[in-house]
């Protein structure tokens, strides 16, 4: 009891800290409102995903259509709505194969040490020595373009940041007091593992993931830009940002790439102002001035 207590009353100020964060607050808030309207896109959109108006195709902003309209006649703000599922869908989901696999392997790097952690580190150092968006780009060249191909890269591509984050909190804590007082009473690798040592290094991962997202959320936007993301019809911001990839359509036609634009810019600054809040409330000297 005491320990859930001394949990719950860490967890309360980390938020009472979080608040006093406009920012952080302000980017919460954001993100909420953006989950609510893409998990209610089907109710909140004034037409269906591939609904065409033929008599007002390529037009601005009008009664009808709030945002206007893409060359083949459909609403671009319901079709932002659903995209804003699949943007932030493909950022969480990324971002938690990313979490599973660099979590699994700092923890046994960490845990272990000697060639396991040194076999580990310089895979790592291979993963590192790559441009990110540049191995993105050939691995989703080479397996094809879609959805689940991009969630998949993004995450298997994105582990290395929590694999040394996860390392070298094991490392730092391994030979805690708390930690040797659970081996000394016979506790098992698993237990002191996923009982002592992981809670305790969970808020630096916290932080990472939730950064993490953001990034995985502006890589998936470039790559469907590209075309090697989420392939239309289903639409995506990235590829939403496509439909205005010329000249013409930049100067006269912003109702095309501003809606899209301003989404992936609101989710992305929003979600670092809360991967900031979170690192600024999780630190000890915060909750310290608390007491």
């Amino acid at each position: 009891m005491d320990n859930n207590k001394r949990n719950n009353s860490t967890w309360q100020n980390v938020w009472h800290n979080f608040k006093k964060n406009k920012l952080a607050l302000f980017g919460l808030i954001t993100i909420i409102l953006l989950v609510i309207m893409a998990l209610l896109a089907p109710i909140i959109a004034p037409y269906t995903l591939s609904e065409m108006d033929f008599a007002n195709m390529d037009e601005g902003p009008s009664l009808q259509h709030i945002l206007g309209t893409d060359k083949l006649g459909r609403d671009i703000f319901s079709r932002l709505l659903y995209a804003a599922r699949i943007s932030l869908s493909v950022g969480l989901i990324a971002e938690a194969i990313a979490l599973t696999i660099g979590t699994t392997l700092g923890t046994t790097a960490g845990f272990f040490a000697g060639k396991v952690d040194t076999l580990i580190m310089r895979t790592v150092d291979m993963f590192n020595s790559f441009p990110f968006i540049l191995l993105s780009i050939t691995v989703v060249a080479v397996i094809g373009p879609s959805i689940y191909n991009v969630m998949i890269v993004l995450g298997v591509l994105s582990w290395t940041g929590p694999c040394r984050i996860i390392r070298g909190q094991f490392l730092q804590i391994k030979n805690e007091e708390f930690v040797e007082g659970a081996r000394a009473m016979g506790a098992s690798n698993l237990r002191i593992i996923f009982k002592h040592m992981l809670p305790n290094s969970i808020s630096p991962l916290l932080v990472s993931a939730t950064l993490g997202v953001g990034g995985a959320i502006m890589t998936e936007a470039a790559l469907s830009y590209l075309g090697l993301g989420v392939q239309p019809p289903t639409p995506s911001w990235g590829n939403m940002l496509q439909a205005a990839n010329d000249l013409h359509a930049l100067e006269t036609k912003p109702w095309l790439w501003l809606p899209p634009g301003i989404s992936i810019l609101l989710s992305v600054l929003s979600i670092n102002f809360i991967g900031d809040g979170l690192r600024d409330s999780l630190d000890p000297k915060a909750q310290q001035n608390d007491h």
